[in-house]
């Protein structure tokens, strides 16, 4: 059966919100490149859109920089954009390396669809504004354009991080309410009730 026919409501995976809390510093002004795109997953292509390298090559362009821990399996194709940094999957502890950025991105491939997808909560919970694939279980706990942003096309993927690197005051605004939301989503009396769900 397809994972995407399947009904029942998405469990956000509990996280240490301790651990994935805010930079304690403020991140890049958007400005003279220092606007920093990322995304972590596993290295395996599957977990990559195709149309994501030309996502990253176009935004490169207009001054940004992006880092991809799980990259390096797309190496063939964006190995020559000094812009783009390509790590392999658990080269940092997760919450350090969503920590250096500005703004998290993620979609997958068609060929695997994501059931929850706990990189998405864990850059929320540090306080990042996710741009996120329409097309996956995290859409569930998103709210578009108020502590995330969703979108469906390339062409809408682009202006919403466009967007964001203009607009520092945006970028603080959504993540505070991602971080908001990750706070009341998993609090310990939430937390309590899942797992004696789960455990009984």
């Amino acid at each position: 059966m397809d994972a995407c026919s399947l009904s029942g409501p998405v469990e956000m995976s509990p996280i240490d919100l301790q651990r994935f809390a805010p930079a304690a510093c403020e991140r890049g002004d958007g400005l003279n490149g220092h606007f920093m795109i990322g995304r972590l997953s596993r290295d395996n292509s599957k977990k990559h859109h195709p149309d994501d390298v030309g996502i990253y090559r176009r935004l490169v362009s207009e001054g940004g920089s992006v880092k991809i821990m799980g990259g390096r399996c797309l190496a063939g194709e964006l190995e020559d954009v000094p812009e783009v940094t390509l790590l392999p999957s658990g080269w940092q502890e997760p919450d350090l390396f969503l920590k250096s950025l500005d703004c998290f991105f993620y979609r997958t491939s068609e060929k695997y669809f994501e059931p929850s997808g706990r990189v998405v909560s864990e850059a929320m919970a540090c306080g990042l504004p996710v741009v996120c694939h329409r097309r996956g279980g995290y859409s569930e706990y998103i709210e578009d354009r108020v502590d995330g942003f969703l979108f469906d096309t390339d062409a809408e993927a682009v202006e919403i991080l466009r967007t964001l690197k203009a607009d520092p005051a945006l970028r603080k605004r959504v993540g505070q309410a991602a971080r908001k939301k990750l706070e009341a989503s998993l609090a310990p009396a939430v937390r309590d009730e899942f797992l004696r769900f789960y455990t009984r």
